[in-house]
């Protein structure tokens, strides 16, 4: 008759001096054994992250090992906390906890890390009117709030009423003519409108060259000055 034993983990039929392999196990000296099982790690997403299950795999460098039938490897995930978020796993893991993998196959886990939303929140102030336009859009978060993935360079336009101007730039672009932030850091930027004043004359004394002025602008002490190039005092 057939009899099925196990030899050291090995799986075969002895039939007389025959032996042969059950499905799915190899021939191993003199006896059968399951075959290695191979995981295979990848990562996705526009983050930056690492997986490791603390020996074999390090990903980051080494995303591939191969174990013993019937183990259990659990992986992690570590996402650069300045930059990205663990979005999750996919494959023979889902979530975003550990992910633990039964190594009675070969297997492949997805792990995915996005950059980090950071906030840029736009206030409008003063007693004229105006609307500010951000390029790019982003995602909003609420009133004056949008989101920006990290790193993102985000150009703020100023568009004052017909009765008003735009007076100043405060926050994270304050003393500034124009309004560029990078989104590294939650971000702050107010806008002040008010009625156009009377006009400015600039005179200066001494100097040789040309004067370019290039507005009025303020500190974040609301004391307002004046921007430019001057080839003499002004």
């Amino acid at each position: 008759g057939i009899v099925l034993f196990v030899l050291f983990g090995s799986f075969a039929q002895s039939c007389g001096d025959s032996i042969r392999c059950i499905p799915g196990t190899i021939r191993e000296g003199s006896g059968c054994a399951w075959p290695p099982r191979h995981l295979t790690v990848t990562r996705g997403g526009g983050g930056i992250g690492s997986v490791s299950d603390g020996g074999q795999i390090n990903c980051g460098g080494t995303c591939a090992a191969a174990y013993q039938h019937g183990v259990m490897v659990v992986l992690t995930a570590t996402e650069d906390t300045t930059t990205s978020v663990f979005a999750g796993w996919s494959g023979a893991c889902t979530g975003t906890g550990s992910c633990s993998v039964l190594m009675d196959a070969d297997k492949t886990v997805d792990a995915t890390f996005e950059l980090s939303q950071q906030q840029l929140t736009v206030t409008l102030a003063g007693s004229g009117g105006g609307t500010v336009d951000l390029s790019p859009l982003g995602t909003p978060c609420g009133a004056g709030c949008t989101q920006f993935a990290y790193g993102t360079v985000v150009t703020l336009a100023a568009t004052a009423d017909p009765s008003s101007v735009l007076q100043s730039w405060s926050g994270d672009c304050a003393g500034r003519v124009g309004c560029e932030v990078s989104m590294t850091a939650a971000r702050s930027v107010t806008a002040t409108f008010g009625p156009p004043g009377e006009p400015l004359w600039i005179e200066t004394i001494g100097g040789t060259g040309s004067d370019t002025a290039w507005g009025i602008a303020t500190d974040d002490s609301g004391v307002f000055y004046l921007t430019g190039e001057f080839a003499g005092d002004v």
